[in-house]
């Protein structure tokens, strides 16, 4: 912002949104007059991402039943807390399924998440659109404040896994 006692360097604004840690700066004006300024020091802006271990996330499948299930252990964020987790699933042969979507907190809300969540979700297929294929799940965990990070779980028809996340 600059020197809060220079006009210029102020603008109108009924909110502000932070993207990083740092001073907000705000005084009152009807257009003609300005009263003093105040500021106050935002040091808690959460940046990180929520942290999932990925040794402790298991894709299984069922092929008797046709059902493909996801288990991730010990997904934590000690920053803001897990807001929101939301998963997709897929086997080869057909489309990407509704989100299934499980809230533990609001997202950009005032109240702190859980720190740590252990998830677990089962998909149900027909057998002709399982048996003989592979399955993919993709689950995005969303912390408090709106960082998420996307996981992808994948099992080919034999049962060999591969796991990927940023």
């Amino acid at each position: 912002m600059g020197d809060p006692n220079v006009e210029s360097n102020w603008h109108n604004a009924t909110k502000q949104e932070m993207d990083n840690s740092g001073t907000i700066y705000a005084r009152l004006s009807d257009g003609v007059r300005s009263g003093g300024w105040t500021s106050y020091e935002v040091t808690n802006i959460d940046k990180v991402l929520p942290k999932e271990i990925k040794y402790s996330s298991t894709i299984s499948r069922d092929d008797g039943l046709g059902k493909l299930r996801i288990q991730i252990y010990n997904i934590t964020d000690t920053d803001s807390g897990i807001a929101r987790i939301v998963l997709k699933y897929k086997s080869d042969v057909t489309s990407l399924s509704s989100p299934v979507i499980t809230d533990y907190a609001t997202i950009n809300g005032t109240e702190v998440g859980d720190n740590e969540i252990d998830y677990r979700y089962t998909a149900n297929f027909s057998l002709s659109e399982f048996l003989g294929y592979g399955a993919s799940m993709y689950v995005d965990v969303y912390d408090v404040a709106g960082n998420v990070r996307h996981m992808v779980a994948r099992i080919s028809y034999d049962g060999n896994t591969s796991y990927t996340d940023n």
